[in-house]
């Protein structure tokens, strides 16, 4: 393990550097990121009076819209009704961008299916390779889900 000296060369007063300059940044291996948000949605009774066809097409294009994503997200949904008083639907998405998890719910919002949408609980975390696990173990990168219900 080298251990890097960040002490001034200069004459300067208070010779202990805090921060490691520009120069005395080195190459290290990137760490993937992972964003996974765990997003809670209440369905407004209102929906319940639709007739049978509206609901079909307003479900028809939440779909479409919600598909757009499974190249960027792995994604996950759950009906919650008879489970969670507070939420009927959780979206489980993992993936690299923030601004597409961002996009992606306000797509979703805007369809008209989505106007009968309120947000319960939104949950987002950040992933990474864990600093104390040698490469020989596990690939702690990934989020491994939907191997059982």
């Amino acid at each position: 393990m080298d251990v890097l000296n960040f002490q001034k060369e200069t004459g300067e007063a208070g010779g202990l550097r805090l921060v490691p300059g520009v120069a005395d940044l080195q190459d290290l291996p990137a760490i993937d990121e992972q964003f996974v948000s765990f997003m809670f949605l209440r369905v407004n009774p209102e929906w319940r009076r639709l007739n049978g066809d509206t609901k079909r097409i307003f479900k028809s294009e939440f779909q479409s819209s919600f598909n757009r994503y499974t190249d960027d997200f792995l994604l996950y949904t759950y009906s919650l009704v008879g489970f969670d008083s507070k939420a009927d639907l959780m979206f489980w998405r993992i993936g690299r961008s923030l601004d597409l998890i961002q996009e992606m719910t306000a797509k979703l919002y805007r369809t008209n299916l989505g106007s009968f949408l309120e947000t319960a609980d939104n949950y987002l975390s950040v992933t990474k390779r864990m600093m104390f696990v040698g490469e020989t173990l596990e690939d702690r990168t990934r989020v491994r889900a939907g191997l059982s219900k």
